[in-house]
């Protein structure tokens, strides 16, 4: 461990800022403890001082998104698009922290008055018409001011044709229809409306739009022999093999175990068949000892031999696991993957790895 705490620490570089820039200091630590990879702990530090940047930096309108009756997507989805925005003054400073095992990382960030301006509210109005015999009046102009917004929205952003149209209807903030009424001599309705949008919302929720509908749990209902796994604990399959992994299992002995605890580990599922996994989610060992992922990565595969890990800016990404041993956390997939099989990969953990798993999407 002190060799990586001696690898780890990096001088910060000096380098100016222009003027118009605002910029924070932010410092985030956590436990090294199951890291045996420099580079994913660097990653797992740098994302979350970031995130820390951002609540200052963009706080003002990340509160006013989170602030709206309408709004649609949650204040942690904004942190995350926003994070990417968020530029780094000089090289991040890596050093041990003030608690036994604990490495942290300062980073001078900052964001430019361009950046603001970039996720500053934008006005949309539009005029649209339309007519339709089979559609009662009402509906026909519930039907046509609603297609107004639509139809700018996806002028706006194309991305969002893949999104429910109620999901798109939300967009529009402070929305007021300024002209309405039937073509004189016609059955022609026109709506004309005035609002505004956030252009990180729209961004953020176009991140979404490859994400399946309906999904549904892919894992508990599998057979055990589609579970298997690099190791299992002192080699008892029936008390801590990986078919003990089901959500719903909950035997005395444990669930999946391995037999050592290092960053080699994993657990694969067989979903049988291609699916589009859309999310994940973990659990810890349901009764005995205080056993949890804390973290891990997810790689996936098409055929068994070729994998590939799920990733963010450029990295293995690394999900959060468990805090407990009987709450299900799960995570989404910003960009939804299609895969037969999966493997977790644990990157931290409590006492020793222990794990359940699910995976959430459709069949294809």
């Amino acid at each position: 461990m002190k060799k990586l705490f001696g690898t780890l620490f990096i001088l910060i570089c000096v380098a100016s800022v222009s003027p118009a820039a605002e910029s924070v200091q932010k410092t985030f630590c956590i436990p090294a403890v199951g890291y045996e990879n420099i580079d994913a702990l660097k990653a797992e530090l740098l994302l979350q001082a970031k995130r820390m940047a951002v609540g200052q930096l963009y706080g003002e309108m990340i509160s006013g998104f989170s602030k709206s009756e309408d709004f649609v997507l949650t204040k942690d989805r904004i942190m995350a698009y926003t994070s990417g925005m968020v530029r780094i003054q000089g090289s991040p400073h890596y050093a041990n922290g003030s608690n036994f095992g604990e490495v942290c990382v300062t980073i001078n960030a900052y964001i430019t008055e361009q950046d603001r301006t970039k996720l500053a509210p934008v006005n949309i109005s539009k005029k649209h018409c339309g007519s339709d015999p089979n559609m009662s009046t009402g509906k026909l102009k519930k039907h046509i001011m609603d297609q107004a917004i639509i139809s700018k929205l996806l002028n706006y952003e194309p991305k969002l044709r893949d999104v429910e149209e109620k999901d798109v209807l939300r967009l529009a903030h402070k929305v007021k229809f300024t002209k309405t009424g039937f073509i004189q001599d016609t059955e022609t309705y026109c709506a004309s409306f005035e609002g505004i949008v956030y252009p990180a919302e729209i961004a953020s929720l176009a991140q979404e739009a490859a994400r399946p509908v309906n999904v549904t749990p892919l894992i508990d209902s599998l057979s055990n022999s589609a579970f298997t796994a690099s190791s299992t604990w002192s080699n008892h399959y029936t008390g801590y093999g990986p078919s003990n992994a089901h959500f719903s299992d909950i035997r005395t002995e444990s669930n999946w175990s391995a037999n050592v605890n290092n960053t080699n580990q994993w657990l694969q599922i067989d979903l049988g068949k291609t699916a589009i996994i859309a999310a994940v989610g973990t659990m810890g060992r349901i009764t005995g000892y205080n056993q949890y992922v804390k973290s891990y990565k997810l790689a996936y595969s098409l055929d068994g031999s070729v994998w590939k890990f799920v990733k963010a800016n450029g990295a293995d990404k690394i999900f959060s696991g468990n805090t407990d041993t009987t709450t299900a956390v799960s995570n989404d997939l910003k960009k939804p993957v299609k895969a037969r099989y999966l493997r977790f990969h644990p990157v931290t953990w409590n006492s020793h790895i222990t794990m359940r798993v699910e995976a959430y999407g459709v069949y294809r």
